[in-house]
């Protein structure tokens, strides 16, 4: 009976926990995820693809930070934090949520030693500790690098991930040609000088206030009209809603961690079924089952991962 007990915990938990991955970021207070829901469903073009700003938010928080939730706020939507990068810089360069795990790089900043520390990007630009170790490192090299000379190269392109946010916020096509590069909305005069997204530019500048201001009523009315406003223009080079839509249903789930969650219950029936004296075939079923739902959902990750080639530039 014991056994059967914790067998029971045992597939349970990992389904339990996939269940907690599935419902997502709630938001802070302010600025709750429903406030996002227009912004994130609309399409950007980032990493030789394009994808809803849901999937663009979410992987650009993981490259600055190195953590798929801000460790001072893990509520916060991924697209709350991306927007704080693009439209608050000083505010988010305050916040320590960039992970270093690399020993030698906490006792730089932290001056102890300890297995990880979060650190700001102020902190990265200015503790004398770390400055101290960029100073004596040798960034012509390229092969042969030690543990610490490759995290410190990781931490900084981590910053210079934060600062190309802005310029990586790529919502507006220039031209029917899918080949071709898009650009932020803030930047539309640059490549139509004759101001015919001039009506965009004022809603993007309308949704940043709401923004800044913490006003999610706002904020929600704002992304609504800058997404009507870009639906308008019917571009060519949108993929279809139902495309977007998939995708954003596929980042609910949070794929990766509710794959190995998979894997795990269904090595939990298998071996179950193994040890246990009488063979119980529900066990085996149940575990195959387990393991194709976890093979397929990994297969999926790759499928949405690994698209064409990046567009040239313009």
């Amino acid at each position: 009976m014991r056994a059967q007990r914790l067998l029971l915990v045992a597939l349970a938990l990992p389904l339990a926990l996939a269940g907690a991955a599935a419902a997502g970021p709630t938001g802070d207070a302010a600025l709750p995820a429903s406030a996002f829901d227009a912004l994130r469903a609309l399409p950007i073009q980032a990493g030789g693809r394009i994808k809803p700003v849901d999937t663009f938010a979410r992987e650009h928080l993981y490259a600055v930070t190195g953590e798929y939730a801000p460790r001072d706020a893990k509520g916060e939507d991924p697209v709350a934090t991306v927007l704080q990068m693009a439209l608050e810089p000083d505010a988010f360069r305050e916040r320590a949520v960039i992970v270093v795990r690399n020993l030698e790089l906490v006792e730089a900043f932290r001056g102890q030693q300890g297995q990880k520390t979060h650190v700001s990007v102020k902190e990265v630009e200015e503790a004398p500790g770390f400055r101290k170790v960029t100073d004596a490192m040798d960034w012509s090299k390229e092969k042969g690098l030690t543990p610490t000379e490759t995290a410190v190269r990781e931490l900084v392109g981590r910053v210079h991930q934060f600062r190309q946010t802005a310029e990586l916020l790529r919502l507006l096509p220039v031209s029917d040609d899918p080949e071709r590069s898009w650009v932020p909305i803030g930047k539309a005069h640059e490549s139509f000088p004759d101001q015919r997204f001039g009506p965009l530019v004022q809603e993007h500048e309308a949704l940043a206030a709401a923004f800044k201001a913490k006003d999610a009523a706002r904020l929600v009315d704002a992304e609504e009209k800058l997404a009507a406003r870009l639906r308008g223009y019917d571009f060519r080079t949108w993929p279809p809603e139902s495309v977007l839509s998939l995708e954003l249903s596929y980042n609910r789930i949070r794929p990766f961690r509710t794959a190995y969650l998979l894997f795990f219950a269904a090595a939990a029936a298998l071996l179950a079924h193994r040890v246990m004296a009488t063979k119980r075939t529900g066990l085996w079923v149940a575990g195959l089952a387990l393991l194709c739902a976890g093979a397929l959902l990994h297969g999926l990750v790759q499928a949405f991962t690994h698209r064409p080639r990046a567009p040239r530039e313009a």
